[in-house]
């Protein structure tokens, strides 16, 4: 498995005991680490044991300057996050990054594209990967927002994986009711994808294979959730490479999200508790 990561960053992590905006506040801990939603993918599917190759601008344009995201958090659980927007590239740089990215595409059975893309970024490379990843036979994933999410959905990869509030930015309607998550599934797969998931917060995990609906919940947790996302997707590719149905696929995302939560270091899941979780998952058919 590829994984592409355009906008890598180094989340930090702050704990604090109160959260209070204007005041001088002092740290209880502070953690670090690699980061970007790719970055997170990789490493909670190496801790379900599927093998992945992770790439980021980084690799391409050595001299880049990586963002980073600050996420603090009180002893209540409130988390505030600060996102820096990313490197600024030439358009020449864009080609050789793309170009790049091409020639690792050889010998790959799934392209992972994740994350946002840095200011500056053809707001359509994801789309452009995809219809180039089509062409070599390879499966591709989207997890993105905004434009490049527009774009490359409508390129038609194989899976996408939006939020509740990216979805709802792409369509222009609220999605709060069954009716509403529904609509929403269907309307992505009329792009020709085959496997549509849609991240529902507390709410749950809905996902469509073309046939069937499913909505996956688990026991609600408490803690920090950045990273639940990308162990979810995690979890569902680890699925599907063991050649678990789409059902047991959608389980097997909503246990590795719940794992993540509170986790030291966002994806840094691991197996066993992966597997407990998926012992609590609850599915409903749609």
């Amino acid at each position: 498995m590829l994984i592409i990561t355009l906008n890598p960053s180094i989340d930090r992590t702050i704990l604090v005991d109160q959260l209070i905006p204007g005041a001088e506040m002092r740290a209880r801990g502070v953690r670090s680490a690699d980061g970007g939603k790719g970055v997170n993918l990789a490493r909670a599917l190496t801790a379900l044991g599927v093998k992945a190759l992770s790439l980021t601008l980084k690799d391409t344009v050595p001299a880049v300057k990586v963002r980073v995201n600050t996420t603090v958090v009180d002893l209540a659980g409130s988390c505030t996050r600060f996102i820096e927007p990313g490197p600024y590239l030439s358009a020449g740089d864009w080609k050789k990054v793309e170009g790049f990215i091409v020639r690792h595409l050889d010998g790959a059975r799934v392209l992972a594209l994740c994350g946002s893309i840095p200011p500056g970024a053809p707001d359509d490379i994801y789309a452009r990967l995809i219809r180039a990843a089509r062409c070599k036979g390879i499966l591709t994933v989207l997890d993105s927002s905004g434009i490049p999410l527009a774009k490359g959905v409508k390129a038609g990869p194989w899976c996408v994986k939006p939020n509740r509030e990216e979805a709802q930015d792409f369509f222009g309607f609220k999605i709060r009711s069954t009716r509403a998550v529904r609509k929403a599934l269907q309307m992505l797969a009329g792009y020709g994808m085959t496997r549509v998931l849609l991240s529902l917060d507390e709410d749950g995990l809905a996902g469509f294979d073309g046939q069937n609906m499913f909505l996956a919940r688990g026991p609600r947790c408490a803690g920090v959730t950045v990273g639940c996302g990308d162990a979810s997707l995690a979890g569902f590719l680890a699925g599907h490479m063991r050649g678990a149905s789409f059902q047991d696929a959608l389980r097997s995302a909503a246990a590795a999200g719940t794992a993540n939560v509170g986790a030291d270091i966002p994806g840094g899941i691991t197996r066993a508790k992966v597997l407990a979780e998926f012992k609590k998952i609850k599915m409903e058919k749609m």
